[in-house]
C-alpha cells in the first residue's frame, strides 16, 4: 500500500506502462492493494504517454480537492480490471493541458463523477478529450452520477455511471468515438447549454429524457442523432451538422451535411423546446407502431434552411402519422435557400402541416412523397401549406394543361430513404390533398402551348418560333444532352416565372442546352425561377442557357449545375441562388441588380484573372459558397454580410482559384475552404468568433495577405497524412494564429505552411498528424506555441520547394522558453528546407527531437546572451549533403552561457557510422589530424554562416567544428596515415597520389605539386 496526503506528480517524457496486479508505473516491487490519494497530477512532455494498468489493485481517492489532473500535452491511460473509485468525496477529472485523459478501466464509488477540463478548443473540436469507456456501473449524490462542466467527454454506451442515473451538463461537449445507444440516463442540462459534437451515431433510448433550462446544439460529422425518448428541456434545439461544398452527383456546389436528426419511436417528442433550427441538414420524423402525431408541439417556432424534413410514417396499418409545424397561431414554420419536404409512408398515411409557413429570400423547394397529393390513404403522403400558397396560371381544373401552379417549388412522387437527393421531376399545384406534382395530361407540348399553358419539352429542336407559357419544363431522359435552339427572332417568356432544367436519368450525364432567342426568362417585372435539377451522375454535366435573361428577380433553385454564357442580361432585381450552382463567365450576366443573396447555394466563376466585383454579396442561413475555377480571382468590393434578420450563415469556397475578400463582414456561420486559396487582409473580414474549416488536400489554403492576429480554431477535415490542406501567407507579411489546429476528430490530419510569408503559432495544438513548411516561415513561438502530437508517422515534412531553398521551420524562444514544442519522438526531415532553434538571451534552451533527415537543408542552433541553446537529436539519417551551424557551435563544454549545442546519439544507425576518419571511436584521435569527421555534413561556428569546414563529434556527443589541431596543410606524399587536410597557408609537396581524410579548401588557400589528392 502506498499512502500519500498531497498529490503525486508524473513528470513523463517517455512511454512507461505497468501490468498485473501492482498499483502504477513508478513502482518497480509491489503487491496487490489499494493505493489512498487526494489527486494525481500528469504533466506529461510533448506527446509522451503514461499507462497505468491494474488488476487487483485499487485506487482509492479521499480528502478535498480529488481530482486526475492532466496538465500536459500527452495523454494517460488508466486502466486494466482493477478499480478506480471515489467512495468519501467526488472525484474531478480535470486539467488545462491539451492531453487525452483515457479512463480504460473500471471507475468505482457513490460521490459521484465530474469532468472540468480547461484545455479544451472554443470549437469544441479538439483539445482536452476525456473518454470513459463503458460498462460503469459508479453512482453519485442525489442520483446525479456525472457532471460536465467543461472539456470534450467522449462516451460510449454505458459510460457515465450506472443506468438510470442523471447526467448534469452545465458546459463543455459531449462526443462519441463509436455508435452509440443511450438508455435510462436523465440530462439535466444547465443554462450553459448541451452542445454534441459527434463523428458518429448516438441514439437516446425511449427511457431516457432531457430536462433542463439549456438549450441542446447538434453538431456533427456524420451519422445520425436519433432521440427515441420525450425531450423535456426548455431551452432551443439547434442542429448544424458540419458542412462542406459538395463536389459529387446531385450536390455540386450546394452547401451539403450528411448528417441526420431524427425524433422517432413511440415517445421521441421535443414537447418543450423553445424553437428547432435545421441548418443544412436533415430532420427525420421517423416510424413507430401505433403514431406519435405531435413530435413537436405546434407552438414551438420551427425553421429549416437549406435543409430536408422526411417522415417516414407508422409501421401499423390504418394508423396514419401527422406532424404540424407550427400550428399555433402567431408561430412561423420559416425556410430558406433550397429545402426538400418528403412524407414516405409505405404502410400507413403520412401528413406534414408547414403552417405558419414563411419563405425568405424567394426559398425554393422540392415536395416529395408516396402518391403525392392523393387522397389520404394507406401509402399515401400528403404536405399541406398555411396559409394555402398563391397559384400562378390559367386557373384551369385538375386535368387541364392551364392548371394553376406554384412557380417556387417542384416535387415528385420518387422518395429517397433519407432524403438524400432532392430531385423533382415535375411542376407542382395545390389543392384540398395538398402539394400535387401534375400529371402527363397537364402538359402541353411546345407547338400547341398557349400562354396559360404549362409545357413540357423532351427532345432537342433548331428554329422554334418565339413563345410565351405559363410555366415551361426541359427534360431529359436519355444518354447524351440534347439542344433546343430558337429562331432568333423573338423570345422564350414563361408568364408565372417557372421554368424547369430536367435531367430525369439520374444514371446518366444528359445535359440541356437552350438558346437562340432574344430573351429567355419572365417577362419585365416578374421573377424568374429556374429549377435545375442534381440528377446527372457526372457533376460537371449540367444546363446552359446561351441567350439573354430576363425577369425582375433571378432565382437558381435545384441541385443541378446551371452555366449563363451569354454577358448580356436582362435581370433587373437581385440575384437568388438557393442549390446547385449558378456559372457564368461575365459579371454582367448576373443582371443589373446589385445584391446577390447566396442561401446555400454556389456562385460559379470562371472569368480568367482578377475582377472585382462591386455587387453585395449576401450570406444566407445555409451558406454562401463561391466555386472560382482555376485561373480565376474574384475579389469583393464590398463586404460579405448576412441577410438582414438571419444568423447562421458561413462562408464556403470551392474551386481551384481565388476568392479575395477586402472588407469587413458581418456573416455569422464558420468558414470552410474546401478548395483553392480564400484570400483575407484583415481578420474582420471573416468571422473571428468561430472555427475555419480547411477540408481537401495539397493545395487547399486560407490565404493571409498582412501582417495581422488571426484568433480563430482551424479545424482541418477530409485531408491526408501525406500531404494536406493549410495556411499561407503572403511574402513580405508575418501573421500570428492564436487559436489552435487540429483534425475534426482529433486524428490524423496534415496541416501545410503555404506562401513566402511568416506564420507563427502561439497556441500548443492537438495536431496529430504530418506537418509541411513548403514556403516561407513557419515559427512556434511564445510559451505555448508547440506542436508536441504531430505525429502521424512521427514525421514532419519540411519541402522548400522555392529556388533559394528559404522555406524554414523555426523554434523561437527568444521572448519566452518552451522546450517542449514537439514531441520527442518526432521525425523532422528537411528536403531543400531549414529548421532553426533559437535560444533565450537569459534562459536556457533544450529541445528533444527523434529523428533529423535531411536533403540539402541548414540546421541552425542559434544562442545569444548569457542562455545556452541545446538541440538534442536521437538519430541523424545522411541521404544528402547538407549543414549545420550555431553560435560558437560545440565549441566550450555543454551548459556554456551564450554557446550553441548540437547532441546526437546514433549516426546513421550507430553512433559513429557516418564517420570517416583513422580512429574507431568517437574522441579517440580528437585534437590531431586524424580526427573523424562527419561525412555529408558541413558546419559553420555562426548562426547566420554560410559553411566554414568539418564537422567532428567529442564524447559527450557535442558536434563541433575541427579545430586548428585537427586540420593540417602539410603530409608525406603517398602516406596512408589518413589526415583532415586544408588548402590555408598553402599546400605543398604534393608530389604523388595520396588519400585523405578530408580536404579544405579555403578561400586563398593554394595546393602545389604534381601529384594527386584523394
Amino acid at each position: 500500500t502506498f499512502d500519500t496526503t498531497t498529490a503525486l506528480f508524473f513528470n513523463a517524457a517517455g512511454f512507461r506502462t505497468t501490468t498485473g496486479g501492482g498499483a502504477f508505473g513508478f513502482i518497480t516491487t509491489h503487491n496487490a492493494g489499494s493505493v489512498q490519494l487526494n489527486s494525481l497530477n500528469f504533466a506529461n512532455i510533448g506527446n509522451a504517454s503514461i499507462s497505468l494498468a491494474f488488476s487487483t489493485s485499487t485506487l482509492q481517492f479521499g480528502g478535498a480537492g480529488a481530482a486526475i489532473n492532466n496538465l500536459g500535452t500527452g495523454s494517460i491511460d488508466l486502466g486494466g480490471t482493477g478499480a478506480i473509485r471515489f467512495d468519501s468525496v467526488g472525484l474531478t477529472i480535470g486539467g488545462g493541458g491539451i492531453g487525452t485523459t483515457n479512463i480504460s478501466g473500471t471507475l468505482g464509488g457513490t460521490q459521484g463523477l465530474t469532468i472540468d477540463r480547461s484545455g479544451i478548443s472554443s470549437s469544441g473540436y479538439m483539445g482536452a478529450y476525456v473518454n470513459i469507456a463503458t460498462g460503469q456501473t459508479f453512482t453519485g449524490p442525489g442520483g446525479v452520477h456525472t457532471t460536465l462542466n467543461n472539456g470534450i467527454l467522449n462516451i460510449a454506451t454505458q459510460s457515465l455511471g450506472a443506468t438510470g442515473g442523471t447526467f448534469a451538463v452545465n458546459g463543455g461537449f459531449l462526443r462519441t468515438s463509436v455508435s452509440t445507444t443511450l438508455a435510462a440516463y436523465t440530462f439535466s442540462i444547465g443554462s450553459g447549454g448541451l452542445n454534441i459534437v459527434t463523428p458518429l451515431n448516438l441514439t437516446v433510448g425511449s427511457s431516457g429524457t432531457w430536462t433542463g433550462v439549456g438549450g441542446v446544439q447538434l453538431r456533427q460529422t456524420n451519422g445520425l442523432i436519433e432521440l427515441q425518448a420525450n425531450m423535456q428541456y426548455s431551452g432551443s434545439t439547434l442542429f448544424y451538422p458540419l458542412a462542406q461544398t459538395g463536389n459529387s452527383a446531385g450536390s455540386f456546389g450546394s452547401v451539403i451535411s450528411t448528417g441526420s436528426f431524427v425524433v422517432s419511436g413511440l415517445n421521441g417528442r421535443l414537447s418543450n423546446t423553445s424553437s428547432v433550427t435545421v441548418h443544412n441538414g436533415l430532420m427525420q420524423f421517423g416510424t413507430n407502431g401505433s403514431g406519435n402525431n405531435d413530435r413537436i408541439p405546434d407552438a414551438t417556432p420551427f425553421s429549416l434552411h437549406n435543409g430536408t424534413i422526411v417522415m417516414t410514417g407508422t409501421s401499423t396499418a390504418g394508423t396514419p402519422q401527422t406532424e404540424t409545424l407550427a400550428g399555433t397561431s402567431g408561430a412561423l414554420s420559416t425556410f430558406s435557400g433550397q429545402n426538400l419536404i418528403q412524407a414516405a409512408p409505405t404502410i400507413s398515411s403520412a401528413q406534414i402541416t408547414l403552417a405558419g409557413f414563411t419563405r425568405l429570400t424567394n426559398s425554393t423547394f422540392v415536395f416529395r412523397g408516396s402518391n403525392l397529393g392523393q387522397a389520404a390513404g394507406a401509402g399515401t403522403g400528403n404536405i399541406f401549406l398555411s396559409p394555402a400558397p398563391l397559384l400562378l396560371g390559367g386557373g384551369g381544373v385538375p386535368g387541364s394543361t392551364n392548371i394553376s401552379i406554384i412557380p417556387w417549388a417542384v416535387g415528385g412522387g420518387t422518395n429517397s430513404a433519407t432524403g438524400s437527393t432532392d430531385i423533382g421531376t415535375t411542376l407542382v399545384t395545390y389543392d384540398v390533398n395538398g402539394v400535387r406534382p401534375l400529371t402527363a395530361a397537364e402538359y402541353a407540348t411546345y407547338a400547341a402551348g398557349t400562354p396559360i399553358d404549362n409545357v413540357r419539352v423532351t427532345a432537342g429542336a433548331v428554329g422554334q418560333a418565339p413563345k410565351i407559357f405559363n410555366a415551361l419544363q426541359f427534360e431529359n431522359g436519355g444518354t447524351t444532352g440534347y439542344t433546343f435552339l430558337g429562331d432568333g427572332t423573338g423570345p422564350l417568356l414563361v408568364a408565372s416565372g417557372a421554368m424547369i432544367l430536367q435531367n430525369n436519368n439520374v444514371s446518366t450525364s444528359g445535359s440541356i442546352t437552350l438558346g437562340g432567342y432574344t430573351a429567355v426568362g419572365a417577362p419585365a417585372g416578374t421573377d424568374l425561377y429556374i429549377h435545375a435539377s442534381g440528377g446527372s451522375s457526372a457533376p460537371t454535366a449540367g444546363y446552359t442557357i446561351t441567350s439573354p435573361l430576363s425577369g425582375a428577380q433571378l432565382i437558381k433553385a435545384g441541385r443541378g449545375i446551371l452555366t449563363l454564357t451569354n454577358p448580356v442580361s436582362g435581370i433587373t432585381g437581385d440575384v437568388t441562388i438557393n442549390g446547385g450552382q449558378l456559372f457564368v463567365y461575365a459579371d454582367s450576366s448576373l443582371g443589373g441588380g446589385t445584391d446577390v443573396n447566396l442561401m446555400g447555394g454556389a456562385l460559379g466563376w470562371a472569368i480568367p484573372g482578377n475582377t472585382l466585383s462591386t455587387r453585395n454579396f449576401k450570406a444566407g442561413p445555409g451558406g454562401a459558397s463561391y466555386h472560382i475555377a482555376g485561373g480565376a480571382t474574384l475579389t469583393l468590393a464590398n463586404p460579405l454580410d448576412a441577410i438582414p434578420g438571419t444568423t447562421g450563415g458561413g462562408l464556403f469556397k470551392s474551386g481551384k482559384g481565388v476568392l479575395r475578400l477586402t472588407q469587413p463582414s458581418t456573416y455569422t456561420g464558420y468558414t470552410s475552404v474546401d478548395l483553392g486559396a480564400l484570400e483575407i487582409s484583415n481578420p474582420n473580414q471573416i468571422n473571428i468568433g468561430t472555427f475555419i474549416q480547411i477540408n481537401g488536400n495539397l493545395g487547399t489554403e486560407l490565404r493571409l495577405n498582412g501582417s495581422f492576429t488571426l484568433p480563430n480554431d482551424i479545424v482541418l477535415n477530409q485531408s491526408t497524412v501525406a500531404s494536406g490542406p493549410g495556411v499561407g501567407v503572403t511574402a513580405g507579411n508575418t501573421a500570428t494564429l492564436t487559436g489552435m489546429i487540429s483534425g475534426v476528430s482529433n486524428g490524423a490530419q496534415a496541416f501545410s505552411k503555404f506562401g513566402l510569408g511568416t506564420l507563427v503559432l502561439t497556441n500548443t495544438h492537438p495536431l496529430n498528424g504530418g506537418l509541411n513548411v513548403l514556403e516561407g516561415n513557419l515559427v512556434l513561438a511564445g510559451a505555448n506555441g508547440a506542436l508536441p502530437n504531430a505525429t502521424q508517422g512521427n514525421s514532419f515534412r519540411l519541402n522548400g520547394v522555392i529556388a533559394d531553398r528559404s522555406s524554414r521551420f523555426k523554434q523561437d524562444n527568444s521572448a519566452a522558453v518552451n522546450n517542449n514544442r514537439l514531441g520527442e519522438n518526432v521525425l523532422v526531415t528537411m528536403n531543400a528546407g531549414s529548421v532553426n532553434l533559437i535560444g533565450n538571451a537569459s534562459a536556457n534552451t533544450l529541445e528533444n527531437i527523434g529523428t533529423l533527415s535531411g536533403a540539402f537543408g541548414t540546421l541552425t542552433v542559434a544562442a545569444s546572451g548569457t542562455g545556452n541553446t541545446r538541440l538534442n537529436v536521437g538519430t541523424i539519417t545522411l541521404p544528402s549533403i547538407w549543414m549545420i551551424r550555431g553560435t560558437n557551435l560545440g565549441n566550450t563544454p555543454l551548459g556554456t552561457p551564450g554557446a550553441a549545442h548540437f547532441t546526437v546519439a546514433s549516426i546513421g544507425g550507430t553512433v559513429n557510422a557516418a564517420f570517416s576518419g583513422q580512429g574507431a571511436t568517437i574522441g579517440a584521435d580528437a585534437n590531431t589530424p586524424q580526427a573523424l569527421v562527419l561525412t555529408r555534413i558541413a558546419g559553420d561556428d555562426s548562426a547566420t554562416g554560410p559553411g566554414k569546414n568539418f564537422l567532428t563529434m567529442d564524447t559527450n556527443l557535442s558536434v563541433r567544428l575541427l579545430n586548428a589541431l585537427e586540420q593540417t596543410n602539410t603530409f608525406t606524399p603517398g602516406g596512408t596515415l589518413l589526415s583532415n587536410v586544408t588548402t590555408a597557408g598553402g599546400l605543398t609537396n604534393v608530389s604523388r597520389p595520396t588519400l585523405v581524410n578530408s580536404l579544405l579548401v579555403t578561400n586563398g588557400g593554394s595546393v602545389n605539386g604534381p601529384g594527386q589528392i584523394r
